[in-house]
């Protein structure tokens, strides 16, 4: 078993797969001003490693909201109404780029409830959409403002689990809102 690890690890290294690594493994990284970023597994040592420039780090993950209905900004709108913490940080339109949609997001950063999103709006139709095994989690602090979020992010979406107790949490719901999105509420 551990020769086969060894082998995943040398061959996610050969095709650079540090950030399925990264987070199936809880890599830890060791970072310095300005130089290489190095993930290490703890039981087979260096992964992968990066250079990156003062604080900033070249390949990081972001969620990515691909909407096909080319109601991105909508959404966005949406989102910063409802959940505390958010706004808009920049927003590209396609432009000149794409004479028949010009208006159309290219990409938007939002940072919705203090995490940043990328959206975009294709204007290529697609064969998929979103799905419920990708959703936000919002931690609420209070089980009134876990119902206040999921009653605005239901309309003319469904939910997917009801308000309950589940167990795991004083109250949860999944729900799916009116642009296909994902979201879990809990407070703990």
């Amino acid at each position: 078993m551990i020769n086969s690890t060894k082998r995943r690890c040398r061959c996610a290294t050969r095709f650079t797969l540090i950030i399925a690594i990264s987070l199936l493994n809880a890599c830890a990284y060791n970072v310095s001003t300005v130089g290489n970023v190095v993930a290490q597994h703890p039981d087979v040592g260096a992964v992968h490693s990066e250079t990156y420039e003062e604080g900033v780090m070249t390949n990081s993950v972001t969620p990515f909201l691909m909407f096909q209905g080319h109601n991105a900004q909508e959404a966005i709108d949406f989102y910063i109404d409802v959940i505390p913490d958010s706004h808009v940080k920049d927003v590209q339109h396609y432009g000149d780029s794409n004479p028949d949609h010009p208006d159309l997001i290219m990409f938007a950063t939002v940072t919705i409830g203090g995490q940043d999103v990328r959206f975009s709006d294709s204007p290529i139709k697609h064969a998929f959409d979103f799905t419920p095994s990708f959703s936000f989690l919002l931690e609420c602090e209070s089980e009134e403002e876990l119902k206040s979020l999921a009653s605005r992010l239901e309309e003319d979406g469904r939910v997917l689990m009801p308000i309950d107790s589940y167990g795991f949490s004083k109250t949860f719901t999944w729900v799916e809102d009116r642009y296909g999105v994902s979201w879990q509420l809990v407070y703990w």
